[in-house]
């Protein structure tokens, strides 16, 4: 199923550009990670330049020229630069002490690299709400991407004891409680890329039991939270958990949807068999 979803947040006009020319998405925002959410998008190109994504004011930045003595953050050499309602950062810049106040778009930051905690040159890029401190994911803010693909939902399966079970529908499972589902699912700009998605629903019986969205990280209480989930309560390993289901004794339908940023939606439906032991 491919129809075209007009997102609001897509609705809005361009406002950002991309920090990199023609540049390729290597990872998007609040994909797993085996501690915590993707906080930015990862992008390379054919040139390693780096440019603000709007004119600015240089608000912070951190450089091994200028600190030679001291040890990389997990950030690497970065920058921070400002344009009023929001905050670009660019992490993992290359060793080079340009400190100029003004940022336009025409002319370079930097060059993206390799430094900090860090597996291979490319940019992290954030886009920063300073009115609460929020995340956001420049897919909504930035121009669009072109991506014709449509979400991929691989697999669904149960976490039994630390032990990823995989299972097909009209499987029949044996439940000693009301467990949670895991769901398998990825998103494709480029053939052969696993980014996070945009939006997930999950319907249980026709009951909407999960309903997230991608769009913004918030910190709370001293936890970052997405959608009013905690990292733990969005991910098991590199599935996406659907927890609070009510197990029917017997068939279970369900019915998962995918929407990537450009509005391509995947729909899985199957059915589950429960052996209901308790």
């Amino acid at each position: 199923m491919n129809r075209f979803l007009l997102l609001p947040a897509l609705l809005c006009i361009s406002y950002f550009t991309w920090p990199v020319k023609s540049g390729r998405v290597t990872s998007s925002f609040a994909e797993f990670r085996p501690d915590h959410l993707h906080d930015g998008v990862d992008m390379i190109s054919s040139s390693y330049d780096v440019f603000p994504v709007e004119d600015g004011e240089l608000l912070y930045m951190w450089n091994k020229d200028l600190f030679p003595f001291d040890d990389y953050t997990g950030s690497g050499n970065y920058k921070f630069i400002s344009h009023n309602a929001f905050i670009s950062q660019y992490l993992h810049l290359d060793d080079s002490a340009n400190s100029a106040k003004k940022a336009v778009t025409s002319e370079p930051i930097g060059k993206y690299a390799n430094t900090g905690r860090s597996f291979g040159n490319h940019i992290h890029f954030c886009i920063i709400q300073p009115k609460d401190w929020a995340s956001i994911n420049p897919f909504t803010l930035a121009q669009p991407i072109e991506d014709k693909r449509q979400p991929v939902i691989s697999d669904i399966a149960f976490d039994i004891d630390g032990k990823i079970m995989i299972v097909k529908d009209k499987t029949t499972v044996r439940l000693t409680k009301d467990r949670p589902l895991l769901i398998k699912a990825f998103d494709e700009i480029n053939k052969g890329d696993r980014h996070g998605l945009y939006a997930l629903k999950v319907y249980h019986n026709s009951k909407i039991i999960l309903d997230i969205k991608f769009d913004k990280i918030v910190s709370k209480d001293g936890q970052l939270l997405l959608s009013g989930r905690k990292f733990e309560d969005i991910f098991n390993s590199s599935f996406y958990l659907v927890s609070g289901i009510k197990w029917n004794n017997g068939e279970n339908s369900f019915s998962v949807r995918a929407l990537d940023y450009s509005g391509n939606e995947t729909v899985k439906d199957f059915t589950l068999i429960a052996n209901k032991e308790f």
